[in-house]
């Protein structure tokens, strides 16, 4: 597959971020194959390190400059500006959810007003506020009131229908999106949950020893699973060949 240009990498990333309405793509890849956010924190972390150091810029990357700069352009002028409070989308997705008489689904392809996409947005809220009670952080009275509200419109969606336990299947994809999101293998301790609220950091070492040497009983369902951890695992092998800063991915095949 032919690695894409630097022009056709930065127009691809900012058509994904009109159709997700986030900057963030790591869940995403361009058309040949690499990862969206992960390309994006590299060249944001080349940048930083190109201005610190007052390094010499050529033609060449000074266009690349320009066209980079189009994504952070992108960003704030149809992205940031758009942003609507908490509170607005807490209530346009309540009034979703009182008339679907159920959770908010991808299916639906409901959008909040601003025009971003509404069906993952209550799970997103969820971690968000697991992460902080995990790390026994002091709560803003922002935050204090965002988690009262969480409460009542999980209370209201389990009303129409309960929490279940996700499948096998569920979890193992979830699982590889959050190894993208964090950039590396999950460890324990880490807060990250799936979206039925269980932890997720040591699920994957879990699955992998009950299935690894199968007993009579789960012999057939290490058969469809197995394939599954072994994709997972090529992935945090891929990964761990980057090595994250603060800003970004430097290989270490570059080092």
């Amino acid at each position: 597959m032919i690695e894409l240009s630097y022009k056709d990498r930065v127009k691809e990333y900012i058509t994904k971020m009109s159709e997700k309405n986030i900057i963030c793509l790591w869940q995403y890849h361009f058309s040949d194959r690499r990862n969206m956010y992960s390309w994006y924190q590299k060249e944001t972390y080349k940048l930083s390190e190109e201005l610190k150091n007052n390094e010499s810029i050529s033609d060449e990357r000074m266009q690349q400059i320009m066209m980079f700069a189009e994504i952070e352009k992108y960003y704030r002028e149809e992205i940031v500006s758009k942003k609507l409070p908490f509170s607005i989308k807490a209530k346009e997705y309540v009034e979703q959810v009182l008339r679907l008489k159920r959770n908010v689904k991808a299916k639906d392809k409901l959008r909040f007003s601003n025009g971003d996409t509404m069906n993952n947005w209550l799970n997103s809220q969820k971690s968000a506020i697991f992460k902080i009670l995990d790390e026994g952080r002091p709560l803003t009275k922002e935050y204090s009131k965002r988690i009262r509200a969480i409460t009542l419109i999980a209370a209201l969606v389990n009303k129409y229908e309960p929490v279940k336990p996700l499948s096998f299947e569920q979890k193992a994809s979830e699982y590889r999106n959050f190894l993208y999101e964090k950039g590396k293998k999950l460890e324990s301790g880490d807060s990250i949950r799936f979206s039925d609220g269980s932890l997720a950091d040591n699920w994957y070492e879990k699955e992998l020893k009950r299935y690894i040497r199968p007993s009579k009983i789960n012999e057939y369902k290490a058969k469809l699973r197995m394939p599954v951890l072994l994709e997972i695992g090529e992935c945090i092998i891929s990964l761990d060949n980057e090595i994250k800063f603060d800003d970004g991915y430097v290989n270490r095949k570059n080092k």
